[in-house]
Formats: C-alpha cells, structure tokens, sequence
C-alpha cells in the first residue's frame, strides 16, 4: 500500500486571524513522534499476505526493530482494515519519545508507552492521494472505535484517542488543548484547526489547515556562527547554528539557534560571521512542558530578525 500521512501547513497565524476561524475542528497537538498504523482486514488479501502490524511514520524512516515488536504487541490487534493516525509518547517526554524511535539500545518500557490517535482513514482502493470520508465522518467513527461498545479500544490503555471540539477563539481553544494535556501530564504543542468537510491527502499538506504552537520570542547577543552540515558530514557555506547569549552573569544561557532564513541571508551569516559577533538578534522557541518536570523546557529555537541589513551590505 503506497501510503503517507498528511500534514498540516505550517503557516503563521496571529491571534486576530485564529479568532476570524470560527467553526472549524480543533484537536489538541502533543509533543510526540508521528505514527500511523493499521493491521490487514480479517479475511482480506492482504491478512493472508502480512498478517503482521504496519506502520508509517512522517518521513517514512525505519523504526527500531525492538519498539517495532513492543507495538505489535500493545497496539490493537484489529482496526477493521483502517489507519489509525497519532502521536507516539514515551514516558510523557518529547525527549524520551524521540530517543527510542531508532534506537537499539535504549531499554524501552512497554507500561510507558501511549499512542494518541486524532484520525481514523480508510484508503480508496487504486488510489495513492485521497482516502475515503471528511474530517466530520472519520472522526465520528474513530469516536465509535474508542466508545465502551466498541471491543477495539475499549480494553487497551495503551490507545486514547483526542478529543476535538468546534473552534470559536484562539483563547478558548488553546485553554480546551492547554486542560487536556496537563490532566494527562501530556507535553503540549498548541493545537490545530481543520475544516470538517476536508479529506485526507496522502503525502501532502491540507489546503485551509492551520497550526498554532505555543511560542515566545527571546533576544539574544552573538557569541558565535557555526556552518551548515550536510549528511556527507562537509560544511557548507551556509550559516546553520548561530549560538546566542541570553541574559548576563549567573542567568546567562547559552542557546543554539537555528538559522531558519533564506539561503541568501544564511550566505551573509556565514560570510561575515566575524564582524556580526556581539550584534543583537530576536529568536522564537517553543515550549515543551516535559512529564517529569514542572517547568517547560525550551526547544527548538529559530532565528527571527536583526540580521537582515546584511542583504543590503556590500
């Protein structure tokens, strides 16, 4: 089966704009590592083909061989030849998550693992992009899936299944998000809105979809440019790390930020690192609230501005 989840664009939103978006769906976004999967249909061709678990992740990498066999066995043993799509945590922690997904060596506790499922997808047969039923329909069903009459989720913790409510305001959504993931100890992202009548498109990223995640902007003084690496492991000459400086004395920090900026810009980075030491620059990071932990570790941090006069430099 040629399959690959769907995704949501990655567009900036405001919160005016989130506000103007009224009646769309919206599920809570966790902090985890994106899986889908789906055992063969009894009876069906491919059960008597591979009467095994299949799973997809994002990038359609490999997973350990190890986390492959603890799935097999905790997740569902039949989704009436559907895809389940979700978020994989470990331990409650985006850290831990991401850790044991290629690892062979990292000892994995089964009772640790959840999987949270936010969508439920029967494939059109000759088909690579569209699966069948609107986001309202397929939700309705994966409900049904998880309902105490239904024998499927009913019995197995190790599957929950989101909860998705209509959206009216980017305050009340972000609290709706915000509630379920600390009842759960869960580390949250922020949440998304997609319209109820959309499809699922395989591979590709859904038209009128949005994501909000829960971010701050910091500023911070150049300590130092560090070139882009490829797989090859040859830098190149682009900026890909500029370490940052934030605050003074003991509650200095020193944070990588990663150079998210056109190839053009990231160029002048690199080219005039020496002489841009010292100079201020605005970066976003987001919040992972970890479930060991009662503060929220910063992640991910991305350049902003206060770089941009280099274009104009001759």
């Amino acid at each position: 089966m040629n399959f690959s989840p769907m995704l949501i664009r990655n567009t900036p939103v405001t919160t005016e704009m989130l506000d103007k978006l009224q009646g769309m769906i919206a599920q809570p976004k966790i902090d985890g590592v994106r899986l889908c999967f789906m055992r063969p249909e009894e009876g069906s061709a491919e059960q008597s083909t591979l009467n095994r678990l299949r799973i997809w992740t994002r990038s359609s990498q490999k997973i350990s061989p190890r986390l492959y066999r603890i799935l097999d066995e905790v997740l569902p043993d039949y989704t009436g030849g559907g895809i389940v799509d979700g978020e994989l945590v470990y331990k409650n922690d985006c850290a831990a998550t991401t850790g044991i997904l290629h690892s062979k060596t990292i000892a994995i506790d089964p009772e640790q693992l959840r999987f949270y499922a936010f969508d439920y997808i029967i494939p059109q047969p000759f088909s690579t992009e569209l699966c069948d039923g609107v986001l309202e329909s397929r939700l309705h069903t994966l409900d049904q899936l998880a309902s105490l009459d239904a024998w499927v989720f009913s019995m197995n913790n190790i599957v929950q299944v989101l909860p998705h409510w209509q959206h009216h305001s980017a305050k009340e959504s972000l609290g709706h998000a915000t509630g379920y993931c600390e009842a759960w100890g869960l580390p949250l992202e922020g949440y998304v809105l997609k319209p109820r009548s959309s499809l699922y498109v395989c591979g590709r990223r859904l038209d009128g979809s949005f994501k909000y995640k829960v971010s701050e902007e910091l500023t911070g003084v150049i300590r130092a440019v560090h070139p882009q690496v490829g797989q090859d492991h040859i830098a190149k000459d682009l900026a890909g790390i500029i370490e940052v400086q934030v605050g003074e004395g003991k509650d200095a920090a020193i944070v990588n930020v990663t150079a998210s900026c056109d190839n053009a810009l990231r160029a002048k980075i690199m080219e005039r690192a020496q002489d841009i030491i010292g100079r201020t620059i605005v970066f976003r990071v987001f919040a992972c609230p970890s479930g060991d932990t009662v503060t929220a570790a910063l992640r991910m941090p991305r350049y902003v501005s206060g770089l941009e006069f280099l274009l104009n430099f001759k």
